[in-house]
């Protein structure tokens, strides 16, 4: 996984394992690295009941963090515009990404630093 998604999802309510485990089910999975590959075949060597759980955790993360975004964006909290701008931060990851997979520590905490920021002008 690229140093962007790993520096994401620390701050994320997903753990590796639980991610992999859901993009494994989904399907979307491109562009993988050496790491990425060492993982998923550490999720696919572990019994089929442990990664049921797993991806069951993931689901319910995933969907109480779009839960939060729901109740956030109804009771006013978060307006339309910051809501379009979590998508927007989305796929210019996503672009970043498919542009150069590999980043150098500055681009990596440049990006980092601009999408902290981001997130943090939505919220307060």
């Amino acid at each position: 996984m690229q140093g962007v998604l790993e520096e994401i999802l620390k701050n994320s309510c997903l753990t590796k394992i639980q991610l992999y485990t859901f993009l494994i089910k989904k399907g979307s999975l491109t562009g993988l690295s050496k790491d990425d590959v060492d993982v998923m075949n550490s999720i696919k060597a572990r019994p089929s009941g442990e990664v049921s759980t797993i991806r069951a955790q993931a689901r319910r993360n995933i969907k109480s963090a779009i839960y939060t975004l729901v109740i956030l964006r109804a009771t006013g909290a978060l307006g339309e515009e910051e809501l379009r701008g979590v998508l927007e931060l989305g796929a210019e990851v996503n672009r970043l990404l498919s542009l150069a997979p590999e980043l150098s520590e500055g681009e990596l905490s440049e990006i980092m630093e601009a999408l902290e920021s981001a997130v943090s002008s939505m919220l307060f």
